[in-house]
């Protein structure tokens, strides 16, 4: 389909992909970050191989026009992308 990438979002699990249908700005991170009370995160870290690598992964993507996330766990998020994934980069960094 033209307009949609696969993009390498690996940290949870070696390999790991996400789908990102540019026209829609639309990304399905499947497991590249997880909507936990509303807002994304990073999957648990005790499930997570290799956190740095998942950071790096948020990374790429949050540099992404995106309107909506489509997470394996806990759904669909809109609105503040952007905000959201720079939230999540700045807490891991100081981790």
């Amino acid at each position: 389909m033209p307009g949609t990438r696969i993009v390498h979002t690996p940290g949870h699990m070696p390999g790991h992909a996400s789908i990102y249908l540019e026209a829609r700005k639309t990304m399905i991170a499947a497991e590249a970050v997880v909507c936990e009370n509303g807002t994304l995160d990073i999957a648990n870290p005790h499930y997570t191989l290799d956190l740095r690598e998942a950071v790096a992964s948020v990374n790429k993507i949050a540099h992404l026009a995106i309107d909506t996330v489509i997470c394996y766990h806990g759904g669909v998020v809109a609105g503040d992308i952007r905000q959201q994934l720079d939230r999540l980069l700045r807490r891991y960094e100081k981790e």
